[in-house]
């Protein structure tokens, strides 16, 4: 869950770069969500988590890039990354 609170902040971050905003706005879709999802098997009494890290980018591929580089230096840690990018 730690890495969940400090991806909060990094989110900020990457929401108040100037030229971040500018590519994001000439996509029509671009977003970076952590989902933790959590299973409990009642017959082993034992919960299972998985956690991932969805990227979708879809737009110009000069933004897909430059976002995409952001998310890479950026957001780090032990979740799964799952890349979705689509340029137009």
């Amino acid at each position: 869950m730690n890495e969940i609170d400090s991806f909060k902040e990094v989110a900020k971050e990457l929401q108040a770069d100037g030229p971040l905003k500018e590519h994001a706005k000439k996509m029509p879709r671009c977003f970076c969500v952590m989902v933790y999802e959590d299973t409990y098997n009642p017959y082993e009494d034992k919960h299972v988590g998985d956690f991932k890290n969805y990227r979708v980018m879809v737009g110009p591929q000069a933004s897909i890039d430059e976002i995409k580089k952001a998310f890479e230096e950026k957001v780090k840690g032990c979740f799964e990354v799952v890349l979705r990018e689509h340029a137009v």
